[in-house]
């Protein structure tokens, strides 16, 4: 699996953002002192934290959009859809509904045929899911 890629946000001039997180007040002293330690800014103490399942979209915004999961031999059970534009719906067997990419019409169209395809002859399927929820990406065997 490839490692995921650490962005660090900056202001124009290359100045690094900082966060500004809640300090318990125990800590916050000792963090106060490192931080202006003989008048230079000193990096903060490090923690070991446990490795979220998600990144956090508010650090990584650009990896977090990136980074689609694909879904490997699954079943189209259901297909739902309305009168509306960009608003088709597919049931995954073990998974639940999953809404169709609304990128485009003819994106969106090309996916319900795909999927009907896939229910009507109970094929297997493999998708991709992006940070949004919806599939944007189909594949019938």
């Amino acid at each position: 699996m490839p490692r995921q890629k650490s962005y660090t946000p900056t202001r124009v001039g290359g100045e690094p953002v900082r966060e500004k997180r809640p300090v318990d007040s125990g800590q916050q002293e000792t963090a106060a002192a490192t931080v202006m330690h003989g008048g230079q800014a000193a990096s903060p103490p490090t923690q070991a934290t446990a490795r979220p399942s998600e990144p956090d979209r508010h650090v990584l915004p650009e990896a977090a959009e990136a980074a689609g999961v694909w879904q490997n031999n699954k079943r189209v059970t259901g297909l739902w859809g309305t009168n509306e534009t960009r608003n088709s719906w597919v049931l995954i067997d073990g998974v639940g509904w999953k809404k169709l990419s609304a990128g485009t019409d003819s994106a969106e169209l090309a996916l319900t045929v795909l999927a009907s395809h896939a229910k009507l002859t109970q094929a297997r399927v493999d998708y991709r899911e992006e940070s949004d929820g919806s599939i944007h990406e189909l594949y019938v065997w």
